[in-house]
């Protein structure tokens, strides 16, 4: 039966304040988008931060994040306690009957604090600089975690507060990067509002991190190219900061910094100015590649990652690729052409909600980018022809370096299939391919036929609804 206990009542208002928002703000004469953004984010990223299940088995390796969330938290001697050893291992499962809710948060609270529900302590490892900057997403959860329990808050609230960390960070990231555009704000809106995007930031999987400082950096670059004004210190610095904090979860992603060569000679103050600014660009690629290869020349490739198997081994998948070069690239086309860039794997990765229930509102997403790519594209011509094909070259080679990575580390040697690459590696990409693919001269055509006003309209709404109905049929249905 429908119950109307406080979740549902929970997202009811916050339903209501959004769509009240977006009405006041269609109404509005001076129209702000990167508030609208900021609005919805917090309102979405709150709401799915405090209703859905305190549980690590609801999204990808959330286990593996809180873990270190949690032990890092401490600074110097971690303590395990019962509490965390739920989260941890993932012997936690998420509940939605909501009597059986409240006593399972009256039981994590009560195995939380006190020596009695201390399992083992153990001394926090930053070996390397490596690892430390790997770890920087984790910051705003970890002074979350430090701050509620220096405060003896319930762990079920420290918890909450984990995911409301990275929600406002995710939104405020994301808000900057909206500020340095001048053309095509609601682009970029379409894929930082997705709802899986929503989703990881609500949650300890540091993927929010790198998608929301890959939206600032790309922002910033084709913010400076639209601009009519000389690029500033100020913002070629923010610029070279956000690529480099941005991939500290995944160097791999490295390479998209590439795109700051679309940058024009124009836009910058001096020769000087330029030679500086992709020099520095230059140390930053060296020093994140050194870091990220330095283990493997200390230590070696290793067997790879165990989760992939026994019989997963990097040292023997690296050798055969070496040896079969032919051979392994048409295993990688196939793998990309026949199953990745498919509209199902696609549309799937941009609406999923982790391991929670599957939605319907992918192909709708997709509909509704592709749409304001063809309306809200810069009205002025931003990149050639060459630089349409460079671009087009560097994210599918980021992508071929990503599965090669999977195959590499996760797959078992010589195998004809490539495992444990998930959609959620493409993510990053979409901006920078929304981009590539609009045109200005048919925005500037179709701009005569519909007016800003009305795609504005349909923004916020779409936005609104798509966000609470994902919501709805993937987990607040499930309450009862």
């Amino acid at each position: 039966a429908f119950v109307f206990h406080w979740v549902y009542m929970f997202w009811i208002f916050i339903f209501l304040v959004a769509w009240k928002f977006g009405r006041e703000y269609i109404k509005s004469s001076h129209r702000n988008p990167e508030f609208f953004f900021l609005t919805v984010s917090l309102l979405v990223g709150l709401g799915m931060a405090i209703t859905l299940p305190v549980a690590t088995s609801i999204t990808f390796d959330d286990d593996i994040h809180y873990n270190s969330v949690y032990s890092y938290s401490y600074f110097i001697s971690t303590k395990k306690t019962v509490a965390d050893q739920y989260m941890a291992e993932r012997v936690y499962v998420e509940a939605y009957e909501m009597n059986k809710v409240k006593e399972i948060w009256k039981e994590l609270n009560a195995s939380y604090y006190g020596n009695n529900n201390v399992i083992e302590t153990s001394v926090c490892s930053y070996d390397t600089l490596f690892s430390t900057y790997n770890r920087m997403a984790y910051g705003p959860a970890v002074i979350m975690h430090f701050l509620g329990r220096a405060m003896h808050l319930p762990f079920v609230m420290i918890f909450i507060l984990g995911r409301i960390a990275n929600v406002l960070l995710y939104s405020t990231v994301v808000y900057l990067g909206l500020k340095q555009m001048k053309k095509g704000k609601y682009l970029l809106m379409s894929v930082a509002l997705l709802p899986h995007c929503m989703f990881q930031a609500a949650n300890y999987d540091y993927d929010y991190w790198l998608n929301g400082f890959m939206c600032l950096a790309i922002a910033c670059v084709f913010g400076i190219i639209q601009q009519n004004e000389k690029a500033t210190n100020r913002q070629l610095a923010l610029l070279l900061g956000a690529f480099a904090v941005g991939v500290s979860p995944k160097a791999i992603y490295v390479l998209l910094m590439l795109l700051v060569a679309l940058i024009p000679k124009e836009r910058f103050l001096s020769v000087k100015q330029r030679r500086v600014f992709y020099c520095a660009c230059l140390c930053v690629c060296v020093v994140i590649v050194g870091m990220f290869m330095v283990p493997f020349i200390v230590h070696g490739p290793g067997v790879g990652d165990v989760r992939g198997g026994v019989d997963v081994n990097s040292t023997l998948q690296v050798a055969f690729i070496m040896k079969h070069p032919w051979t392994y690239t048409k295993i990688l086309l196939k793998f990309l052409f026949g199953s990745y860039f498919s509209y199902d794997r696609v549309s799937t990765t941009v609406s999923i909600f982790g391991y929670l229930r599957e939605n319907c509102f992918g192909g709708i997403c997709l509909l509704f980018a592709l749409f304001f790519v063809l309306l809200d594209y810069p009205e002025k011509k931003i990149m050639s022809l060459i630089q349409r094909i460079g671009v087009a070259v560097l994210i599918f080679g980021n992508i071929c370096a990503i599965a090669t990575v999977f195959y590499i580390t996760y797959t078992k040697v010589a195998s004809e299939e490539i495992m444990g690459c998930q959609g959620r590696y493409m993510i990053p990409f979409l901006f920078p391919f929304l981009f590539l693919i609009g045109n200005h001269q048919l925005t500037l055509r179709l701009r005569k036929v519909v007016k800003y006003e009305l795609y504005e309209k349909v923004f916020c709404y779409e936005t609104v609804i798509v966000l609470f109905m994902a919501c709805f049929l993937s987990y607040i249905l499930d309450y009862h």
